[in-house]
């Protein structure tokens, strides 16, 4: 949900109401993930162990905020505009390549994601792993009762 509207805007900057829309695009995929993202951990995490999983996902999160902060903050210092009164600001060349990154940094991790292979609901979880005398975890993209 951030792609798209990323590639749009490093595009089009011609419109307000066009960059209006696709900020509110992204920020409604960027809520819903954050909304369900504590969700789908708790559910995946064993129970005795569900705080650790929540306190690690939001040091993940704001961990990944602040590097996204610091390396947007470089790509906008890299064109500056200066006004005759001295005054400097990014130029119209650092927005391009800062939505450009964005949206390359989306499309990297889309293929990440994909590259994991699908979520498989009948795959054990460590602790069944563990009681059932520590078998070998599933290889990625099989299922169970392919992997050895």
């Amino acid at each position: 949900m951030v792609t798209i509207p990323a590639a749009v805007i490093a595009f089009d900057q011609t419109s307000l109401i066009i960059i209006v829309a696709v900020i509110s695009l992204s920020t409604i995929g960027i809520t819903m993930v954050y909304t369900t993202l504590s969700a789908v951990i708790v559910a995946n995490s064993p129970s005795d162990r569900t705080s650790e999983s929540a306190g690690l996902l939001a040091v993940f999160r704001a961990t990944g905020q602040a590097f996204g902060a610091q390396i947007i903050a470089v790509l906008m210092s890299l064109t500056l505009a200066t006004l005759p009164s001295g005054q400097t600001f990014p130029g119209q060349n650092a927005y391009l390549v800062a939505f450009l990154f964005i949206a390359a940094t989306g499309l990297a991790v889309i293929f990440m994601a994909s590259w994991l292979g699908p979520i498989r609901p009948g795959d054990p979880t460590e602790k069944e792993r563990q009681d059932a005398g520590g078998a070998e975890p599933p290889v990625l993209g099989r299922s169970s009762s392919t992997a050895r």
